[in-house]
């Protein structure tokens, strides 16, 4: 049986999608896995009802994480950020 690999999806904010690219999907198979593409929510036990069953965690990249999050302040450089995103990673990152 392939192992269940759950993916952070991408988001859109503005227009209120969530979104993922196929070639994260389509590479977790090509080396052996089964994606599950997990829901945008911090509802944790809707997370943990998934990630229990998962034998790994995909993390694509994307937008740029807040950098409050890691104590720098937000520099002219800096890209579109997506918060709920970085709640929702923060908190695969401590399961993880």
């Amino acid at each position: 049986m392939r192992p269940l690999i759950a993916v952070s999806p991408l988001m859109n904010e503005k227009r209120g999608l969530q979104l993922m690219q196929p070639g994260y999907l389509r590479g977790v198979e090509l080396v052996g896995g089964a994606p599950v593409v997990l829901p945008m929510t911090e509802d944790w036990a809707v997370l943990e009802a998934i990630l229990c069953r998962c034998s790994g965690l995909l993390i694509p990249g994307g937008h740029d994480v807040e950098p409050t999050l890691y104590g720098q302040a937000m520099l002219p450089e800096c890209g579109e950020l997506c918060r709920s995103r970085d709640r929702l990673e923060g908190r695969l990152l401590s399961w993880a």
